[in-house]
């Protein structure tokens, strides 16, 4: 019960606060836990065709008419990690599990999503509504997880995205945490947007078509890849060294740090 308690603790990745970070001692594990986490998508782009040669921004009038479409062939990468400062476990029933914050951006658009100084973007953490452990009961040395409700919202797009997920990984027994998770995830993302703007205009979101008839929508796309989640050693380590307010931000890309609203302790 201790090992799926800790498998708990490990894994119940919600929001919450806690206490600074403290170096680790002889006598007790590192009290920091960092879980990297990454999804990429392949999903759709848009593309905009007019009845001339020459294309023009779709917001200026134009002779015959212009149209933003959607077509596949785009990819998005995400990235982000999860941490804590409290990765106590208490062996209950009720799964008494540490908080952890979830730090997530736009690497392909670099854009901080999660924790973000622009109020136009957010992420929520998934919901994991599978984890346990699988494998022989001597070994407790594999997992399967799935999540549900990654959601976020990009840049300049007026709807949010909503993933899901589920894979298979590796389990630490002697640490009681997990190792490694990976596997595919399907998602319904708002549509994209014709990168192109006049002034204070900005091109309407791509539009799909409706069978049969053909009438224009602006319905979600759709997205699908891979995602992954993995126990990250040396950032836990730093964490626990530097402390949450200085640590966090050391943890992220430089041009991400500038994005995500301070660090402060309770």
């Amino acid at each position: 019960m201790k090992k799926l308690m800790g498998f708990a603790a490990a894994m119940a990745l919600v929001g919450g606060a806690f206490a600074d970070c403290t170096l680790p001692t002889e006598t007790t594990d590192v009290e920091a836990l960092v879980y990297d986490f990454a999804v990429t998508l392949k999903t759709t782009k848009a593309k905009l065709v007019t009845l001339k040669d020459t294309q023009v921004p779709c917001d200026l009038p134009i002779a015959g008419g212009a149209i933003v479409y959607r077509d596949n062939g785009a990819t998005l990468k995400y990235q982000g990690f999860y941490w804590t400062c409290d990765p106590s476990c208490v062996d209950s029933p009720q799964f008494d599990v540490p908080p952890y914050t979830f730090e997530y951006w736009n690497t392909t658009e670099k854009v901080v999503l999660a924790n973000a100084v622009n109020a136009d973007v957010s992420a929520t953490a998934p919901t994991w509504s599978v984890l346990n452990i699988i494998g022989s009961p001597s070994k407790m040395s594999k997992v399967e997880a799935a999540f549900d409700t990654l959601t976020w919202t990009d840049l300049e797009r007026t709807s949010a995205s909503v993933a899901n997920g589920a894979g298979f990984g590796t389990y630490d027994s002697k640490y009681n945490r997990v190792k490694t998770i990976s596997g595919y995830v399907v998602a319904t993302m708002a549509p994209p947007y014709y990168p192109h703007t006049v002034g204070d205009l900005v091109c309407p979101p791509a539009v799909a078509f409706t069978p049969c008839s053909y009438d224009e929508n602006d319905n979600p796309t759709v997205g699908y890849g891979t995602w992954s989640l993995k126990y990250n050693a040396s950032a836990s380590k730093k964490l626990a060294k530097m402390g949450q307010v200085a640590g966090v931000p050391a943890l992220m890309p430089s041009w991400a740090r500038v994005q995500r609203v301070p660090v402060e302790l309770d």
